[in-house]
């Protein structure tokens, strides 16, 4: 059997729902820490997730749009969000264990979990697209390592 092929349409739509999941997942964090500095850096995160957003929306612009046919509307739209919150199960699990935390130690560890999960899914995904996308895919995937930096001069940090 073939592997699946994805576009880096797909990706890249992939990637956005996962920008939306992590915004849910940094605000919630940083309510919940106590200590300022973590709940800044969070809440710092969660800010630049539509902007991200945004800058994924102009790699769309970049390829060519592969959607197939509906068999009603919002069907592709819905893959494409199950495809993203999968990645690491629920997104509403991932939420739930975010209530539970108690240190800056363990919320930037559920955080951390999480973006490699991501990277980890979306370098998945871009080992499956055409060669002439893997440029885009590659690029994508940087510009989500950015806040695993930050995640990681915060984990030193709570230590």
């Amino acid at each position: 059997m073939a592997a699946a092929q994805f576009s880096a349409y797909e990706v890249i739509e992939i990637a956005i729902e996962m920008e939306k999941n992590g915004e849910k997942l940094y605000k919630e964090l940083g309510a919940v820490c106590k200590e300022r500095t973590a709940s800044d850096v969070f809440k710092a995160l969660a800010e630049s997730k539509p902007q991200q957003v945004e800058q994924y929306q102009k790699l769309l612009a970049k390829v060519k749009k592969e959607a197939p046919a509906e068999a009603y509307p919002g069907e592709y739209t819905l893959y494409l969000k199950n495809l993203a919150d999968d990645h690491s199960g629920a997104m509403s699990a991932i939420l739930k264990k975010a209530v539970t935390v108690h240190t800056t130690l363990e919320a930037v560890e559920l955080a951390l979990d999480h973006k490699k999960n991501t990277l980890l899914y979306l370098q998945e995904l871009g080992a499956h697209v055409d060669k002439k996308d893997a440029d885009i895919v590659s690029e994508l995937i940087k510009k989500k390592q950015a806040d695993m930096n930050k995640l990681i001069e915060l984990k030193k940090k709570a230590h």
